[in-house]
């Protein structure tokens, strides 16, 4: 009995302390244009975004709802504040390429995604804002 209490206590800390360690938001965009995201190359059109945070580390998954083809990239914690700023996803576009730059979620987080190899050509820089919902 005393075996298995201790065993019941062990098993309902661990799923407490993963529970708690793991968040995840999930918001649909929709982008008109081709893009690089992580290590993967993404057509236009509907995307479902999730932004996972487990253990200290965020992933961020693009699923793509026309075609079904996802990428995933791992974001760091962006520094400043955005609290109050309307979820967003921020593309950094050189020449007729564009990359994900930053994800702003709308509850105050915001993830910056590594740059891909084609938004370090150089070039004119714009900077294009996509509305999550």
């Amino acid at each position: 009995m005393k075996r298995w209490f201790t065993t019941t206590m062990i098993a309902a800390a661990a799923m407490l302390v993963a529970t708690s360690a793991a968040s995840a938001q999930t918001l649909t965009a929709e982008i008109p244009f081709a893009f690089d995201s992580g290590i993967g190359h993404m057509q236009a059109g509907s995307y479902r975004v999730t932004v996972s945070t487990s253990g200290g580390a965020n992933t961020v998954a693009m699923y793509n709802l026309d075609s079904r083809q996802t990428t995933l990239a791992v974001a760091q914690a962006r520094e400043g504040n955005s609290r109050g700023a309307d979820p967003k996803l921020v593309f950094r576009c050189v020449g007729g390429s564009c990359s994900l730059q930053d994800i702003w979620t709308g509850n105050g987080a915001a993830y910056r995604v590594p740059e891909s190899r084609h938004s370090r050509e150089l070039g004119a820089i714009r900077i294009v804002m996509v509305p999550l919902k």
